[in-house]
């Protein structure tokens, strides 16, 4: 673990390409995507034709306003994201995993059925990094009980290079990869996935 809990100076931001029309079949990669969630161009109520029933729940339990357009929004890009995957009949159900960050919202596809993502603010440096890898491991139904099972020490000089940062996490309750990007130049997305590293591909997802 980092005890002396240093900063992360600079993010070198990377360029994320427009997808295709049509995604082809991730196989063993991760497919991660970010959108802009308050792009006036997105009109929401076509986003909540998108959203089953649960979800509509889910968005409308939420009291702002502003948030609620961005959940709403988020759940949908969910399901476009799937749907523009061509994926073969016989294989098993692609899983779409998401996080969001204010109006950042990123989104992961994969065949891995426990992959969890965080964001977290750069200015949080190395220990809001070792945190986020605790909560990207939650979200994957993990369980990693303390913070100095994470050494996220290398994390600023690997980001201010346009690299990501790779490391494991292992507990009594198992092994995590964890491959920490620069996302922006304030923000670090931390992706969390058992078994073992992949190949992350990404693109931006425009209105």
């Amino acid at each position: 673990m980092n005890t002396a809990g240093g900063t992360i100076e600079r993010v070198a931001e990377r360029h994320w390409p427009s997808p295709p029309a049509r995604l082809a079949d991730p196989c063993d990669d991760v497919h991660l995507f970010r959108a802009d969630l308050d792009d006036p161009r997105r009109n929401v109520d076509l986003y909540r034709l998108m959203l089953t029933d649960p979800e509509l729940r889910r968005v409308d339990d939420v009291r702002h306003g502003h948030t609620r357009r961005r959940l709403a929004i988020a759940c949908g890009l969910a399901h476009i994201t799937r749907a523009a995957h061509l994926v073969p009949p016989d294989r098993e159900p692609l899983v779409v995993v998401r996080a969001n960050l204010g109006a950042l919202g990123v989104l992961a596809a994969a065949y891995a059925p426990r992959i969890g993502l965080a964001l977290v603010p750069s200015a949080r440096g190395e220990r809001g990094v070792e945190l986020a890898t605790l909560e990207a491991i939650g979200n994957a139904g993990g369980r990693i009980t303390g913070r100095e099972t994470v050494d996220a020490s290398r994390v600023g000089p690997a980001l201010a290079t346009g690299c990501s940062l790779d490391f494991v996490v292992t507990s009594h309750h198992g092994s995590w990869h964890v491959q920490v990007l620069g996302l922006a130049p304030a923000v670090c997305l931390v992706v969390a996935l058992e078994e073992r590293r992949r190949v992350l591909r990404c693109w931006e997802l425009g209105a």
